[in-house]
């Protein structure tokens, strides 16, 4: 049974929409190895989108606060659009997208690569095919080491101004609009080029800023992690359009990530934690003074200590992963141009132990450097809740219900704004 401080549903939500599933590409119609009617014969033209940007790396990335049992019930699964228990989820699993399986058979067809296009300079309209032309991260490739896909996105655009991206838009034109012409949605038919959630309003929220924080939607460890807005997130991964230090070390604390896993459910064959924005994010209680609303980075003693906190974190936790010493940092002009960050690239005698420098890893270890830092950051939080008596030894079930208590509270009018 569930504890009796735990009510189905926390009454307080924070402002919804400030949380999305991220960018999403063809529907599972498109998916593949199957055409319209789910036979596995027909043309893979759903993987067109993705491209190679030739040499791909492996291993894996990425942390989360340690999962502890569950206390409360799993939330029952809910069917969303896109998933059918038939033909499963798009995009398909990091296996089914591996190099080999992304174009059609090699001998057939010119393996463009994505690094190949940013380098193209000849488009009419005097833009760099970067506008369209991205990296992509899903779960796995937050989880694991980044795939080196990219992908092409026309975003809202018409076909004349797509076609202006020469390189692009014939790829799409050939690999994809064969099959998206007889998709059974005739929005989707006529707008071949174009994915089948764009997520406008995700895209409005991210203008302005450099980067963006995001989470996979279901992962043995939960995790928050920051990227370039040049980044395309597909819909596995959770977005919030915030880039300050005090929202990533809030929602990397022990306190959220407790909340989360008690109250996200579990999915998949390893009952792996699942970040369920409505049940999560939306009915956190963020400490007091602390607007999701101001676009400005939080001021004030206690939320400027943990930004200062989770930036001693990252620091640490980056070094850890990628070794000044045992790596090369590459990155061609095209794209420094478009604001990408550099690769890192081992050197050979480091290739093997770098590959097992993975925050999966790091956090399965937790370090004595590692262990402190998260316990400082834990610290800043609690104290930004007024918890003085906070200590790593403070029961779940004590931090679940001050969470509990602060959601049900009635705010005042200036947290009014923050939360409701």
């Amino acid at each position: 049974m569930p504890p009796a401080w735990w009510p189905p549903t926390p009454s307080v939500r924070n402002a919804t929409g400030w949380c999305w599933n991220a960018f999403r590409p063809p529907p599972a119609s498109l998916r593949p190895g199957r055409t319209r009617t789910g036979s596995t014969k027909g043309r893979r033209c759903g993987s067109a989108w993705f491209v190679s940007a030739g040499a791909t790396r492996s291993g894996s990335t990425v942390s989360r606060w340690p999962r502890s049992t569950p206390t409360s019930p799993a939330a029952p699964r809910r069917t969303r659009p896109w998933i059918s228990p038939r033909r499963g989820r798009w995009p398909p699993t990091r296996d089914d997208r591996s190099s080999a399986s992304a174009w059609p058979d090699p001998s057939r067809w010119t393996r463009p690569t994505a690094l190949d296009w940013l380098a193209d300079t000849g488009n009419p309209n005097g833009r760099p095919n970067s506008d369209v032309v991205r990296p992509i991260y899903n779960g796995s490739d937050i989880t694991r080491r980044w795939a080196g896909k990219w992908v092409i996105d026309f975003a809202a655009m018409d076909q004349r101004q797509a076609a202006d991206y020469l390189k692009p838009f014939a790829h799409v034109e050939a690999m994809v609009k064969p099959v998206r012409i007889n998709n059974n949605r005739v929005a989707r038919a006529e707008k071949w080029l174009q994915h089948g959630e764009k997520r406008p309003a995700l895209c409005a929220a991210l203008q302005g800023l450099s980067h963006y924080i995001a989470t996979p939607e279901t992962a043995k460890h939960r995790f928050f992690v920051r990227f370039p807005v040049q980044v395309a997130p597909e819909h596995s991964l959770i977005v919030i359009p915030r880039q300050d230090d005090a929202t990533l070390g809030i929602l990397s604390s022990r306190i959220h990530c407790l909340w989360a896993i008690e109250k996200g459910g579990r999915m998949g064959l390893g009952n792996d934690p699942r970040y369920n924005v409505s049940l999560t994010f939306e009915t956190f209680p963020f400490p007091p003074g602390f607007d999701l609303h101001d676009p400005a980075p939080p001021a004030g003693e206690p939320l400027a200590a943990i930004g200062a906190a989770a930036a001693e974190l990252l620091r640490w936790r980056e070094h850890w992963l990628n070794p000044e010493e045992w790596l090369d940092w590459v990155i061609t002009p095209e794209e420094q141009a478009a604001g990408l960050p550099p690769r890192p690239q081992p050197k050979p005698e480091h290739a093997a132990a770098w590959k097992k420098r993975t925050l999966t890893n790091l956090y399965n270890e937790m370090p004595a450097g590692l262990r402190l830092r998260q316990e400082q950051l834990d610290r800043a939080v609690a104290l930004a809740y007024g918890w003085d008596d906070y200590s790593p030894a403070m029961p779940d079930p004590t931090i679940l219900a001050r969470l509990l208590a602060r959601n049900l509270a009635p705010v005042s009018v200036g947290e009014d704004r923050a939360r409701a």
